[in-house]
């Protein structure tokens, strides 16, 4: 589709096409930043990005680069080192050609197309799939270097450095090195990680809730600063790193700081449970956990809405193990653990109850 989309708007034929996945948090909730565990999975929709030097394209100017999306259309032709608004959609991929050029790597002008089946402001790393998309391709012409592992991190500079997007590593490591059929359990403090399987019949299914956000609107950044705040009173770099013995004194900071630090020491430990409920075939105890960690993500960390809150109870209520708002939070998708065998009827249930929902896989 990408390439159709490509030789369709530029007259010519991509020289090289990449198609990268979504992500699904299953759980662990702003602990990449803080130096925790998360566990997330890669999802079937997608972003894919075709790309050839802008000079081979018919009708455009080979000085400048060229951005279009079949959802958004062509991007305005930027002169050398303008600014984008933090708004446009285009800021990832002019913001990834800054990065490896500031980087030293010769990258003549390029023309760019994407096609994408993952929803914005959905909570399924959209930009993450853009910009590691992006990466690979100009990996495939000899423009770029790098294992997954230095993918994701390059990744991680591009929205750190140049989108204005603090997020930490996880999103850009489950969608460039993830399998199918499988949680990436990693150790955002280490920079380990290992695949862990997902047992047979059941799926974790994704939902979205209806209510749209933007992680670049504040409230993600306000969430990390808080968290900031707190490690530097508590005299630690990482709050994931805060001694069980200190976590009372984590609890005692002044409100809401005191809140996020239950919520993210909490988590890291609900994550390092998961993955060993997970490689047990212990779905239950995995449901459970995801409950926990959904409450703790609302009441602690205060980042879902009451619309969430009442979808994810009646997710459960009906028959899924465990449910829980995934990702940046303020919005978006939530991911639920139902068996197979259950699934349809479940679902049926959830969108007779809750029309705006939409089923993303």
């Amino acid at each position: 589709m990408v390439a159709t989309i490509f030789r369709e708007q530029f007259g010519v034929e991509p020289a090289a096409i990449m198609a990268v996945p979504g992500r699904v948090n299953l759980i662990g909730e702003h602990t990449d930043y803080n130096g925790g565990m998360v566990l997330p999975t890669i999802v079937e929709p997608y972003i894919g990005v075709a790309i050839a030097p802008a000079r081979e394209c018919t009708g455009y100017n080979g000085d400048h680069d060229h951005f279009y999306s079949d959802g958004y259309g062509m991007a305005p032709t930027l002169e050398r080192g303008e600014s984008v608004n933090r708004d446009d959609w285009w800021i990832y991929a002019a913001g990834t050609l800054s990065f490896v050029r500031d980087g030293g790597h010769h990258l003549p002008p390029m023309a760019m197309a994407f096609f994408s089946t993952l929803p914005a402001g959905s909570g399924l790393s959209s930009s993450a799939a853009m910009i590691v998309g992006i990466l690979k391709a100009l990996k495939k012409l000899g423009h770029f270097t790098g294992d997954n592992v230095e993918i994701a991190l390059a990744a991680q500079r591009v929205e750190n450095e140049y989108v204005g997007m603090p997020c930490g590593i996880m999103d850009q490591m489950a969608v460039s090195a993830g399998r199918s059929g499988s949680a990436l359990a990693l150790d955002t403090g280490a920079m380990s990680f290992e695949h862990v399987s997902i047992p047979d019949g059941y799926d974790f299914a994704v939902i979205h809730s209806g209510i749209f956000r933007k992680l670049t609107d504040g409230r993600y950044k306000y969430r990390r600063t808080e968290c900031e705040q707190a490690a530097a009173l508590l005299g630690i770099d990482e709050l994931c790193k805060l001694p069980g013995n200190r976590v009372e004194d984590g609890a005692q900071l002044e409100p809401p700081l005191g809140r996020r630090v239950a919520h993210v020491v909490s988590e890291h430990r609900r994550v390092v449970e998961a993955v060993r409920a997970l490689k047990a075939g212990d779905m239950a105890s995995f449901g459970q956990l995801m409950i926990a960690s959904h409450r703790s993500y609302s009441e602690d960390f205060e980042a879902s809405t009451p619309e969430i809150d009442s979808l994810v109870e009646r997710a459960c209520e009906l028959g899924a193990l465990g449910a829980r708002l995934t990702g940046g939070g303020f919005g978006g998708c939530i991911v639920a653990c139902i068996e197979t065998k259950n699934r349809a009827i479940w679902q049926n249930m959830l969108q007779a109850e809750f029309p705006k929902i939409r089923v993303i896989c």
